[in-house]
Protein backbone atom coordinates (compact mmCIF):
# COMPACT_ATOMS: atom_id res chain seq x y z
CA UNK A 1 0.00 0.00 0.00
CA UNK A 2 2.87 2.38 0.78
CA UNK A 3 4.50 1.47 -2.55
CA UNK A 4 1.30 2.16 -4.47
CA UNK A 5 0.80 5.45 -2.64
CA UNK A 6 4.35 6.50 -3.53
CA UNK A 7 3.79 5.63 -7.19
CA UNK A 8 0.49 7.51 -7.24
CA UNK A 9 2.08 10.69 -5.89
CA UNK A 10 5.51 10.27 -7.52
CA UNK A 11 7.26 10.20 -4.14
CA UNK A 12 10.99 9.63 -3.69
CA UNK A 13 13.18 10.11 -0.60
CA UNK A 14 13.13 12.45 1.20
CA UNK A 15 9.34 12.23 1.24
CA UNK A 16 7.46 15.38 2.28
CA UNK A 17 5.32 13.50 4.79
CA UNK A 18 3.70 16.64 6.19
CA UNK A 19 2.35 17.66 2.79
CA UNK A 20 1.23 14.09 2.10
CA UNK A 21 -0.49 13.82 5.47
CA UNK A 22 -2.31 17.13 4.89
CA UNK A 23 -3.70 15.76 1.63
CA UNK A 24 -5.23 12.84 3.54
CA UNK A 25 -6.18 14.24 6.95
CA UNK A 26 -6.36 17.33 9.13
CA UNK A 27 -3.16 17.89 11.12
CA UNK A 28 -2.71 19.48 14.53
CA UNK A 29 0.77 19.83 15.98
CA UNK A 30 0.63 20.02 19.77
CA UNK A 31 2.96 19.86 22.74
CA UNK A 32 1.79 16.70 24.48
CA UNK A 33 2.14 16.79 28.28
CA UNK A 34 5.14 14.98 29.73
CA UNK A 35 2.97 12.20 31.15
CA UNK A 36 1.44 11.45 27.73
CA UNK A 37 3.41 8.45 26.56
CA UNK A 38 2.53 8.92 22.90
CA UNK A 39 4.01 10.21 19.66
CA UNK A 40 0.73 10.83 17.92
CA UNK A 41 -2.98 10.11 17.67
CA UNK A 42 -5.19 9.42 14.69
CA UNK A 43 -8.91 10.05 15.17
CA UNK A 44 -12.00 9.43 13.03
CA UNK A 45 -10.45 6.65 10.96
CA UNK A 46 -12.92 5.46 8.29
CA UNK A 47 -15.78 7.38 9.94
CA UNK A 48 -18.39 8.33 7.30
CA UNK A 49 -18.51 12.04 6.40
CA UNK A 50 -15.59 12.82 8.76
CA UNK A 51 -12.03 13.62 7.75
CA UNK A 52 -9.33 11.85 9.77
CA UNK A 53 -7.54 13.99 12.35
CA UNK A 54 -3.85 13.46 13.17
CA UNK A 55 -2.47 14.94 16.39
CA UNK A 56 1.34 15.12 16.34
CA UNK A 57 3.54 15.51 19.41
CA UNK A 58 5.87 18.46 18.76
CA UNK A 59 8.09 17.49 21.68
CA UNK A 60 9.66 14.77 19.52
CA UNK A 61 12.67 15.55 17.31
CA UNK A 62 12.37 16.04 13.55
CA UNK A 63 13.17 12.44 12.62
CA UNK A 64 10.71 10.96 15.10
CA UNK A 65 7.99 13.35 13.95
CA UNK A 66 8.59 12.34 10.32
CA UNK A 67 8.33 8.64 11.13
CA UNK A 68 5.27 9.27 13.31
CA UNK A 69 3.54 11.13 10.47
CA UNK A 70 4.35 8.29 8.05
CA UNK A 71 3.00 5.87 10.65
CA UNK A 72 -0.22 7.88 11.01
CA UNK A 73 -0.61 7.96 7.23
CA UNK A 74 -0.47 4.18 7.40
CA UNK A 75 -3.39 4.16 9.80
CA UNK A 76 -5.32 6.40 7.40
CA UNK A 77 -4.57 4.28 4.33
CA UNK A 78 -4.79 0.71 5.64
CA UNK A 79 -8.50 -0.19 5.27
CA UNK A 80 -9.00 -2.18 8.48
CA UNK A 81 -7.48 0.49 10.75
CA UNK A 82 -10.63 2.12 12.08
CA UNK A 83 -11.80 4.34 14.92
CA UNK A 84 -9.26 6.19 17.09
CA UNK A 85 -5.66 4.98 17.56
CA UNK A 86 -3.16 6.32 20.09
CA UNK A 87 0.43 5.53 19.13
CA UNK A 88 1.96 4.47 22.45
CA UNK A 89 5.74 4.43 22.84
CA UNK A 90 5.33 1.27 24.93
CA UNK A 91 3.43 -0.67 22.28
CA UNK A 92 6.14 -3.33 22.43
CA UNK A 93 4.99 -4.12 25.97
CA UNK A 94 1.50 -5.03 24.77
CA UNK A 95 0.72 -8.75 24.36
CA UNK A 96 2.33 -10.00 21.14
CA UNK A 97 -1.00 -11.25 19.78
CA UNK A 98 -3.02 -8.15 20.69
CA UNK A 99 -4.93 -6.34 17.97
CA UNK A 100 -3.33 -3.05 19.01
CA UNK A 101 0.19 -4.40 18.60
CA UNK A 102 -0.68 -5.86 15.18
CA UNK A 103 -2.05 -2.52 14.00
CA UNK A 104 1.03 -0.68 15.25
CA UNK A 105 3.36 -3.17 13.55
CA UNK A 106 1.47 -2.75 10.27
CA UNK A 107 1.68 1.03 10.49
CA UNK A 108 5.40 0.82 11.26
CA UNK A 109 6.02 -1.36 8.20
CA UNK A 110 3.99 1.07 6.13
CA UNK A 111 6.06 4.01 7.43
CA UNK A 112 9.35 2.24 6.72
CA UNK A 113 8.33 1.48 3.14
CA UNK A 114 7.02 5.01 2.57
CA UNK A 115 10.14 6.75 3.88
CA UNK A 116 12.72 4.14 2.79
CA UNK A 117 11.31 2.24 -0.21
CA UNK A 118 12.50 -1.35 -0.59
CA UNK A 119 13.99 -1.05 -4.07
CA UNK A 120 15.70 2.25 -3.18
CA UNK A 121 17.19 0.86 0.03
CA UNK A 122 18.32 -2.35 -1.66
CA UNK A 123 20.05 -0.36 -4.40
CA UNK A 124 21.97 1.67 -1.82
CA UNK A 125 22.94 -1.49 0.08
CA UNK A 126 24.24 -3.10 -3.11
CA UNK A 127 26.20 -0.03 -4.23
CA UNK A 128 28.25 0.56 -1.08
CA UNK A 129 31.42 -1.34 -0.21
CA UNK A 130 30.36 -1.67 3.43
CA UNK A 131 26.88 -1.42 5.00
CA UNK A 132 28.04 1.33 7.34
CA UNK A 133 27.82 3.57 4.28
CA UNK A 134 24.29 2.37 3.58
CA UNK A 135 23.10 3.16 7.12
CA UNK A 136 24.51 6.68 6.88
CA UNK A 137 23.18 7.32 3.35
CA UNK A 138 19.66 6.06 4.09
CA UNK A 139 19.48 8.13 7.30
CA UNK A 140 20.73 11.34 5.67
CA UNK A 141 18.79 11.15 2.41
CA UNK A 142 15.50 9.82 3.80
CA UNK A 143 15.70 12.14 6.84
CA UNK A 144 15.17 9.33 9.35
CA UNK A 145 16.93 8.41 12.58
CA UNK A 146 19.98 6.16 12.69
CA UNK A 147 17.86 3.53 14.42
CA UNK A 148 15.22 3.56 11.67
CA UNK A 149 17.92 3.45 9.01
CA UNK A 150 19.76 0.58 10.72
CA UNK A 151 16.56 -1.47 11.02
CA UNK A 152 15.77 -0.93 7.34
CA UNK A 153 19.29 -1.82 6.22
CA UNK A 154 19.14 -4.97 8.34
CA UNK A 155 15.99 -5.93 6.43
CA UNK A 156 17.28 -5.14 2.95
CA UNK A 157 21.06 -5.57 3.16
CA UNK A 158 23.03 -8.57 1.84
CA UNK A 159 24.11 -11.49 4.09
CA UNK A 160 27.21 -11.18 6.21
CA UNK A 161 26.59 -8.15 8.44
CA UNK A 162 25.78 -7.45 12.09
CA UNK A 163 24.64 -3.96 13.08
CA UNK A 164 24.32 -2.50 16.58
CA UNK A 165 23.03 0.87 17.73
CA UNK A 166 24.55 2.11 20.98
CA UNK A 167 23.78 4.91 23.39
CA UNK A 168 26.73 5.89 25.57
CA UNK A 169 28.33 2.51 24.66
CA UNK A 170 25.25 0.56 25.81
CA UNK A 171 23.60 -1.58 23.13
CA UNK A 172 20.00 -0.59 22.45
CA UNK A 173 19.57 -2.51 19.20
CA UNK A 174 21.46 -5.38 17.58
CA UNK A 175 20.60 -7.51 14.57
CA UNK A 176 21.95 -9.25 11.50
CA UNK A 177 21.11 -9.20 7.81
CA UNK A 178 19.26 -12.17 6.37
CA UNK A 179 21.38 -15.28 5.92
CA UNK A 180 24.16 -14.17 8.28
CA UNK A 181 23.40 -16.85 10.91
CA UNK A 182 25.48 -15.43 13.72
CA UNK A 183 24.52 -16.09 17.34
CA UNK A 184 23.82 -12.71 18.89
CA UNK A 185 23.61 -12.02 22.62
CA UNK A 186 20.21 -11.75 24.20
CA UNK A 187 21.36 -9.05 26.60
CA UNK A 188 24.61 -7.13 26.44
CA UNK A 189 25.39 -4.22 28.72
CA UNK A 190 28.25 -2.75 26.70
CA UNK A 191 29.35 -2.98 23.08
CA UNK A 192 32.88 -3.64 24.37
CA UNK A 193 31.71 -7.03 25.66
CA UNK A 194 30.93 -8.28 22.15
CA UNK A 195 33.38 -10.81 20.72
CA UNK A 196 32.94 -11.03 16.96
CA UNK A 197 35.80 -13.37 16.03
CA UNK A 198 34.27 -14.35 12.69
CA UNK A 199 33.91 -10.70 11.63
CA UNK A 200 36.16 -7.81 10.68
CA UNK A 201 36.62 -5.08 13.30
CA UNK A 202 33.51 -2.88 13.28
CA UNK A 203 33.19 0.28 11.27
CA UNK A 204 31.67 2.94 13.54
CA UNK A 205 29.62 6.01 12.80
CA UNK A 206 29.58 8.27 15.83
CA UNK A 207 26.87 10.85 16.26
CA UNK A 208 27.04 12.59 19.61
CA UNK A 209 26.64 10.05 22.38
CA UNK A 210 25.01 7.59 19.95
CA UNK A 211 26.81 5.37 17.46
CA UNK A 212 26.28 2.67 14.87
CA UNK A 213 28.62 -0.33 14.85
CA UNK A 214 28.69 -2.43 11.67
CA UNK A 215 30.58 -5.74 11.50
CA UNK A 216 31.28 -7.44 8.16
CA UNK A 217 31.73 -11.19 8.14
CA UNK A 218 35.15 -12.53 7.18
CA UNK A 219 35.21 -14.84 4.18
CA UNK A 220 37.34 -17.38 6.04
CA UNK A 221 39.08 -17.78 9.40
CA UNK A 222 42.15 -20.00 9.66
CA UNK A 223 42.22 -22.30 12.70
CA UNK A 224 45.28 -21.97 14.93
CA UNK A 225 47.20 -25.12 13.97
CA UNK A 226 46.22 -28.76 13.52
CA UNK A 227 44.32 -30.86 16.07
CA UNK A 228 46.55 -32.43 18.71
CA UNK A 229 44.32 -35.49 19.14
CA UNK A 230 41.11 -37.23 18.09
CA UNK A 231 38.10 -35.07 18.90
CA UNK A 232 36.41 -37.86 20.88
CA UNK A 233 39.36 -38.01 23.26
CA UNK A 234 39.36 -34.24 23.65
CA UNK A 235 35.62 -34.19 24.28
CA UNK A 236 36.01 -36.88 26.94
CA UNK A 237 38.65 -34.74 28.66
CA UNK A 238 36.25 -31.79 28.70
CA UNK A 239 33.36 -33.83 30.07
CA UNK A 240 35.46 -35.30 32.89
CA UNK A 241 35.68 -31.84 34.45
CA UNK A 242 31.89 -31.86 35.02
CA UNK A 243 29.78 -33.77 37.53
CA UNK A 244 28.70 -37.15 36.16
CA UNK A 245 24.99 -36.25 36.08
CA UNK A 246 25.62 -33.25 33.78
CA UNK A 247 28.00 -34.86 31.29
CA UNK A 248 25.50 -36.51 28.97
CA UNK A 249 23.43 -33.35 28.54
CA UNK A 250 26.52 -31.27 27.83
CA UNK A 251 27.86 -33.84 25.37
CA UNK A 252 24.57 -33.78 23.48
CA UNK A 253 24.52 -29.98 23.42
CA UNK A 254 28.08 -29.63 22.15
CA UNK A 255 27.66 -32.28 19.50
CA UNK A 256 24.34 -30.75 18.42
CA UNK A 257 25.80 -27.24 18.02
CA UNK A 258 28.94 -28.40 16.24
CA UNK A 259 27.21 -31.13 14.24
CA UNK A 260 24.54 -28.76 12.95
CA UNK A 261 27.08 -26.22 11.69
CA UNK A 262 29.42 -28.85 10.26
CA UNK A 263 26.53 -30.59 8.54
CA UNK A 264 25.93 -27.46 6.50
CA UNK A 265 29.19 -28.12 4.63
CA UNK A 266 30.05 -30.88 2.17
CA UNK A 267 32.83 -33.30 3.00
CA UNK A 268 36.10 -31.75 1.83
CA UNK A 269 35.06 -28.11 2.29
CA UNK A 270 38.00 -25.82 3.13
CA UNK A 271 39.02 -25.87 6.78
CA UNK A 272 38.90 -22.06 7.00
CA UNK A 273 35.27 -21.93 5.85
CA UNK A 274 34.05 -24.55 8.32
CA UNK A 275 36.05 -23.09 11.20
CA UNK A 276 34.51 -19.65 10.69
CA UNK A 277 31.02 -21.16 10.89
CA UNK A 278 31.85 -22.91 14.15
CA UNK A 279 33.13 -19.65 15.63
CA UNK A 280 29.83 -18.00 14.72
CA UNK A 281 27.92 -20.82 16.38
CA UNK A 282 29.66 -20.35 19.74
CA UNK A 283 29.91 -16.57 19.89
CA UNK A 284 27.70 -15.36 22.76
CA UNK A 285 26.36 -18.89 23.25
CA UNK A 286 27.35 -18.45 26.89
CA UNK A 287 24.21 -16.36 27.37
CA UNK A 288 22.16 -19.54 26.93
CA UNK A 289 23.97 -22.21 28.94
CA UNK A 290 26.42 -21.95 31.82
CA UNK A 291 27.96 -25.39 31.24
CA UNK A 292 28.87 -24.42 27.69
CA UNK A 293 30.48 -21.27 29.07
CA UNK A 294 32.60 -23.39 31.38
CA UNK A 295 33.41 -25.91 28.65
CA UNK A 296 34.63 -23.17 26.34
CA UNK A 297 37.27 -22.23 28.91
CA UNK A 298 38.63 -25.79 29.07
CA UNK A 299 42.16 -26.20 27.73
CA UNK A 300 41.02 -28.88 25.24
CA UNK A 301 37.98 -27.05 23.88
CA UNK A 302 39.80 -25.30 21.03
CA UNK A 303 41.43 -28.58 20.06
CA UNK A 304 38.05 -30.33 20.08
CA UNK A 305 36.63 -27.75 17.68
CA UNK A 306 39.65 -27.86 15.38
CA UNK A 307 39.62 -31.68 15.30
CA UNK A 308 35.93 -31.71 14.32
CA UNK A 309 36.61 -29.16 11.59
CA UNK A 310 39.54 -31.08 10.12
CA UNK A 311 37.56 -34.32 10.14
CA UNK A 312 34.84 -32.70 8.04
CA UNK A 313 37.31 -31.00 5.74
CA UNK A 314 39.22 -34.24 5.08
CA UNK A 315 38.06 -35.50 1.65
Amino acid sequence: MAHRLSELHGLTPPVDVLELARSLADIKQLHFPDWANADGLTLNLKVPSQRPLILLNQRANEFRQRFTLAHEIGHVIIPWHIGDIVDDLNAANSPSNSRYRRLEAEANRFAAELLMPSSWTERICNEVEHLRGAVITVAEVARVSLVASALRVLQKGPPGYVIAYTKESLIELIGQTGGTKAVLPKQVASVDSLKMTAFEPPQIYPKGKNAIFVWKELETVAPPGCPPDDWRTLLANILESFPTERRKALQNQLNAIVGYRIGKHLKGTDVEVIYKDILKAFEHRTDHNQDIQIARKHQDFEGYIIARVYERADP
